[in-house]
């Protein structure tokens, strides 16, 4: 073998080593960006101001369908006529991900997994609006309910019942969208992000690879909360609560992003329990960008850095 001969070898050799790395490297850093990156999204933000600011922070808004436009008697019953009319006038050309929010009598037969044939029947009921709104809209969308799958089923530890109970009615979702809102229902916040993680891994399993994952997040204690409802969670908590959504994962997957709820002007006005925070400000602008920003930036830096 002659030294020329030699040296071409070494040297095609070390290219092709080269190559082999730098491969490498691509695809553990691809796996990462698409961990860490995670599209955000505010619903209920109305407010000219508010928009300005939160388009600027990177925040993205997702239209809800609420209950007044589905079922608006709280009766179980979809009001068709009314959801039609409401669809038409809203969604025709739009395209992107939207949340129905069917709350009330109807989600917690949904959820009851105690007497499944009235469960099947409602899982049927929040068929119809998934179908008409496909059909009546002329682009892409992509449709799901919130709050399911729901985090009754996780606390019981029947989540496997709910699945077979809603296959059906899965088989129409695009989207899910886990209620992870915080309880300080304890002198121990940690047992609520103990609780977020598990909801979220139930959503997880039952999305993984087939449906997209948005969880709905928001800044402040759940109203129903046994202590401090509606206040400020502390900054220190929050972070860790973003964490553990970013970093919750089943065999590989991971939430596709948030949904932001409460970041709005509107919101705070009308809750005589949270004015007070507002007040000290001495206006609503002045409060977004001192308080609200704390929260928007651990998000930002948590989910989309």
């Amino acid at each position: 073998m002659s030294k020329r001969f030699l040296v071409q070898y070494k040297a095609i050799r070390m290219v092709f080593l080269v190559l082999i790395v730098a491969l490498v490297f691509t695809v553990m850093f691809t796996e990462n960006k698409f961990v860490a990156k995670r599209k955000l999204y505010v619903s209920f933000a109305r407010s000219d101001s508010i928009q300005a600011y939160i388009i600027k922070k990177g925040f993205s808004f997702l239209p809800v369908i609420y209950q007044k436009n589905i079922d608006p008697d709280n009766d179980g019953i979809f009001d068709r006529h009314r959801f039609v009319e409401y669809a038409t006038d809203n969604f025709v050309n739009y395209d992107g991900l939207i949340a129905l929010d069917w709350e009330g009598k109807a989600y917690q037969d949904l959820i009851d997994i105690f007497t499944p044939m009235e469960l099947n029947n409602t899982a049927k009921s929040y068929i119809d609006p998934l179908v008409l709104l496909k059909n009546i809209n002329l682009r892409k969308i992509e449709t799901g309910y919130y709050g399911l799958p729901s985090k009754y089923s996780t606390r019981n530890n029947t989540d496997h019942k709910e699945k077979n109970h809603l296959d059906e009615l899965y088989s129409f979702v695009d989207v899910l969208y886990p209620s992870l809102y915080l309880n300080k229902n304890s002198i121990f916040p940690g047992e609520s992000i103990g609780f977020v993680k598990q909801h979220l891994l139930n959503a997880l399993k039952t999305g993984c690879s087939k449906k997209k994952i948005y969880a709905f997040i928001t800044h402040r204690w759940h109203p129903n909360s046994k202590y401090s409802p509606n206040a400020l969670i502390p900054i220190s908590i929050f972070e860790k609560y973003i964490t553990t959504i970013k970093n919750t994962n089943h065999k590989g997957c991971f939430l596709d992003g948030i949904v932001w709820w409460g970041a709005d002007e509107i919101w705070y006005d009308k809750k005589k329990s949270v004015r007070d925070s507002i007040n000290k400000y001495g206006s609503i602008q002045k409060f977004i960008q001192q308080e609200i920003e704390k929260y928007a930036n651990v998000i930002w830096k948590q989910l989309n850095e």
